[in-house]
């Protein structure tokens, strides 16, 4: 099992007086496949938040436009997270 605690502030772009700061708890359930690890399993919990949520909306308005969802992108996050927790314990 691998814990992680996240911190991300997300800010406009053309208005950086408008920002959304989140951190979210990470429970990971990793298992071995060979010489890699693989995230079997996620659970995200929202610890608290403050700022403007529709920062966030914005991206629905670009949605055709971006490479990865906001779950694809937290899970690319999570594993890149891992890969380095896991590297540094040998």
């Amino acid at each position: 099992m691998l814990d992680a605690l996240v911190e991300a502030q997300h800010v406009l772009k053309t208005d950086h007086s408008r920002s959304y700061l989140m951190k979210n708890r990470y429970d990971v359930k990793l298992v071995r496949q060979g010489e890699t690890w693989r995230i079997q399993h996620i659970v995200v919990d929202n610890v608290w938040r403050t700022g403007d949520p529709a920062v966030l909306a914005v991206f629905d308005l670009i949605r055709p436009l971006k490479l990865y969802s906001r779950a694809e992108c937290a899970q690319r996050l999570l594993r890149a997270v891992a890969r380095r927790l896991l590297r540094n314990l040998g």
